[in-house]
């Protein structure tokens, strides 16, 4: 997956596949990076709130709003304190969360 900044707090997300075999009969290494979605950060008091995701290609109705009311998917950055020690199985179900959003929509 690759975020590639594009304007403000906006990122366009790819994501990509790599082939070092080839595929098929073709044993020639190649990879491939398709656009999946628009991330757009949430920022106050110079501190990262969370970010929205919108699916390209999913045109909708436009909405007007905030970027957490707009978004087809709201992540919400909950470790704002450097304090606080991070929870290692928060990492795992992060990963499950995007596993399961990754194979709805037909990736996985």
């Amino acid at each position: 997956m690759r975020f590639t900044y594009t304007n403000d707090s906006q990122y366009s997300i790819s994501i990509g596949s790599i082939y070092p075999h080839g595929y098929g009969k073709n044993s020639t290494a190649f990879s491939t990076l398709v656009p999946f979605a628009k991330a757009e950060f949430v920022v106050e008091n110079e501190k990262v709130v969370g970010f929205g995701l919108n699916i390209i290609g999913d045109d909708g109705d436009a909405q007007s709003g905030s970027v957490e009311e707009t978004a087809e998917v709201w992540f919400v950055k909950t470790n704002l304190d450097s304090s606080t020690t991070r929870d290692p199985s928060l990492d795992s179900a992060l990963d499950s969360a995007l596993f399961s959003l990754w194979h709805s929509i037909g990736f996985f």
